[in-house]
């Protein structure tokens, strides 16, 4: 296993900015033969995208989770970006953090890494603001993700920016008004509508929420609004609030998922 934090001059945003990387380490039979034709496979690697929530940075998913351990049994290289609290929104006053997610980072790390850029082997995960990000990557470019997977998302952003929100648990920051998500590519209620209508061949959709979680019927407002229009999606629940107890569970159920697809 390699543990990467990559700092680098980003073209979208005009700044520095870091990504945190795992890759999986040498077979452990490579290892005890000192074979290194072996240990170092020449086949490209699948991505997942780990999309970070509000209040963090992508260094957190290393920080709390398990996924150095688990990069090895699902061969992935895991990416994990940071777009500060935008919502991954291109701000109309700040950077375009979407268009990096989705466009920049994909290309600037395929000219550095043996990556695949196929739609079977590029995945996207999130928790909380990051799920909302996750779907919002998913119904925006169906056709660049095999799957998309939100953990206690945020998925539906008119809904939650009418009500009353924890102190500091705001989306002003990123959107200027409510009429700013509505029918917009943040719209995920729009987005399934309109794929519902034209018959979208949608990745594979799975979403998660701990039963205790403050924005769980965010969750159930998504499953219902796809059980309507009848798009396909894995749904599953679970004791347990909006905590990495929770997702450090999931993610590695989530990966184990994406890994036979």
């Amino acid at each position: 296993m390699a543990s990467i934090v990559l700092k680098y001059q980003s073209v979208e945003l005009g700044f520095n900015t870091e990504v945190n990387i795992i890759v999986p380490g040498a077979p452990f039979k490579a290892m005890m033969e000192k074979d290194i034709g072996k240990a170092y496979s020449v086949k490209p690697l699948r991505v997942v995208y780990l999309l970070h929530g509000a209040f963090s940075d992508g260094s957190e998913w290393v920080r709390q989770c398990g996924l150095e351990r688990y990069v090895n049994d699902y061969n992935f290289m895991l990416v994990m970006p940071t777009v500060n609290n935008s919502f991954y929104h291109d701000l109309e006053y700040g950077p375009k953090y979407f268009k990096y997610v989705t466009e920049e980072l994909p290309a600037f790390l395929s000219s550095l890494f043996n990556i695949s850029t196929k739609r079977e082997d590029t995945f996207v995960c999130g928790l909380s603001m990051g799920g909302f990000g996750a779907m919002k990557c998913a119904l925006n470019y169906p056709e660049r993700y095999a799957g998309a997977a939100s953990m206690s998302g945020a998925l539906d952003m008119v809904t939650m920016g009418k009500r009353n929100k924890p102190a500091g648990m705001s989306c002003e920051g990123a959107f200027l008004t409510i009429d700013d998500i509505k029918d917009s590519n943040n719209d995920l209620m729009m987005l399934l509508e309109k794929h519902a209508k034209a018959k979208t061949d949608l990745p594979k959709l799975h979403v998660c929420v701990g039963i205790e979680d403050f924005i769980y019927d965010l969750s159930i407002l998504f499953k219902d609004k796809c059980e309507v229009l009848n798009i396909p999606l894995d749904y599953y629940e679970e004791a347990g609030g909006h905590e990495w107890d929770f997702w450090d569970r999931n993610v590695k159920r989530i990966l184990e998922m994406f890994s036979k697809m």
